[in-house]
């Protein structure tokens, strides 16, 4: 009896081990992204803003949830977040264990809905996203 209760705690063991490995490489890799239209401070931005100026320099910080995870691929998107709205696309690398991108245009942007995704390097799948809006 006292076999076959090792035996059954040790397969457990070891399905609980596989589950959690396996969710910890193929889940989300970059997490908690946000838009501001101020620098983040420490690379860490606290509330997210959905309503700028078309004069604002706008700023998108997401966390690296994945010790491997260092470079990333930020798209910028005019309209709804598809293929064919790319407005700009940019390379950042990890800083202080957050990712940010920094979208400025000097004679502004235009008024309507722009949309951020951020990519990890190599993978096709968007790990965040945010929608935002520009006013005049």
């Amino acid at each position: 009896m006292k076999k076959s209760v090792i035996a059954v705690l040790s397969v457990l063991l070891l399905m609980g081990a596989f589950y959690f490995g396996h969710q910890y490489v193929n889940g989300p890799k970059i997490i908690d992204g946000v838009v501001t239209n101020e620098m983040p401070a420490e690379g860490k931005a606290l509330e997210s803003t959905t309503l700028l100026k078309s004069d604002d320099t706008v700023y998108f910080t997401a966390k690296g949830n994945r010790f491997w995870v260092k470079e990333a691929h930020v798209i910028w998107y005019k309209g709804e977040i598809r293929t064919g709205n790319r407005y700009l696309e940019e390379a950042v690398k990890i800083e202080d264990g957050n990712f940010t991108a920094e979208l400025s245009v000097p004679e502004g942007l235009e008024e309507g809905i722009y949309g951020v995704g951020i990519y990890a390097k190599g993978n096709d799948v968007m790990e965040t996203k945010v929608l935002f809006e520009v006013k005049k």
